[in-house]
């Protein structure tokens, strides 16, 4: 048995039915497309937001690295002024440094001459002082001194002579400083020096304050040596233990 056709249900429409069918199918497609484009221009405007949102960040990353190589041009103009700087501090250093070692020169040169200046010079403690004394009276004091307690039988000629210091002490007479006419003369005087032992009398050179004060330092190290039977001599602001030159610090327990 032949199979049934399939009838038409728009057959046996009227013709004003079958366009009202028409125009219905025809809305439908159209909100599908109406759907179909809304949702691509959905789909387009957030692309373009996105594409917006991405333009912006690469803008700003722009503007990050011209504010970078701004700021590493700045930081490469420091250092590069820093390191001018440096070198202007290191040439301060140098010049600093040369010129402590010419002062210290200088200084050292100024001492040989007030020493050379005074290799004439003797120092004579424990005289006793009388108010209103003049260099004349101490000229006449060592003059004595040289001829009675030193028993210097020839004269012995004074440049000068007058009291170190300038205020007098009521307890404590100031030491007298002369200057000998003849240098050759000073051996001699050194020479008589033992008689001054067990007396209040002291003898000695009169010496620059800076090498008085190395000789201070020294000193002890001078007694202890000394002491241990050692051969000890001062040679100006040196100190030497049996021919040897001795450096406080480095010390040389030889001592």
């Amino acid at each position: 048995m032949p199979p049934k056709r399939r009838r038409n249900s728009s057959k046996g429409l009227s013709a004003s039915n079958r366009a009202k069918l028409a125009r219905k199918d025809h809305s439908k497609m159209a909100e599908g497309d109406t759907d179909t484009i809304l949702e691509k221009l959905t789909e387009l405007q957030s692309t373009v937001a996105k594409q917006e949102q991405m333009t912006e960040v690469l803008d700003q990353l722009s503007i990050l690295e011209d504010n970078i190589n701004h700021i590493n041009s700045e930081l490469s103009s420091h250092k590069t002024r820093l390191d001018e700087n440096d070198a202007k501090l290191d040439n301060l250093f140098i010049a600093r440094d040369d010129q402590s070692a010419t002062i210290t020169k200088l200084q050292s040169a100024i001492t040989d001459l007030k020493w050379r200046s005074m290799q004439s010079n003797l120092v004579l403690f424990g005289i006793a002082e009388v108010s209103g004394e003049s260099k004349e009276d101490c000229v006449l004091v060592i003059t004595n001194f040289l001829k009675n307690r030193l028993e210097i039988e020839r004269v012995v000629e004074l440049e000068r002579a007058h009291r170190l210091g300038r205020t007098p002490s009521l307890t404590k007479a100031r030491p007298i400083v002369f200057k000998l006419l003849r240098f050759t003369d000073k051996s001699l005087i050194m020479s008589k020096t033992s008689a001054l032992k067990g007396t209040k009398l002291f003898l000695t050179d009169q010496l620059p304050p800076e090498i008085l004060q190395a000789r201070r330092i020294l000193q002890p190290f001078f007694k202890k040596a000394k002491d241990l039977g050692k051969q000890a001599r001062l040679v100006r602001d040196k100190l030497y233990i049996n021919n040897v030159l001795f450096v406080p610090g480095s010390e040389v327990e030889a001592m």
